[in-house]
């Protein structure tokens, strides 16, 4: 969000639901952390998720 003169906000980019899935096509627990500089999306790895080989 950018604030402009007159103190109303202008939506500069927009980022999609995060999400992730194992090797089979399963979801797995996801979500973005966000800092001044950068945009990251983690995954939790479960049992029993398959990891990609």
């Amino acid at each position: 969000m950018r604030s402009n003169a007159d103190g109303t906000g202008t939506a500069v980019g927009s980022i999609d639901a995060s999400w992730s899935q194992d090797a089979n096509g399963e979801a797995l627990p996801t979500r973005y952390q966000l800092s001044s500089t950068a945009t990251r999306s983690s995954s939790r790895w479960t049992q029993p998720s398959t990891r990609p080989s």
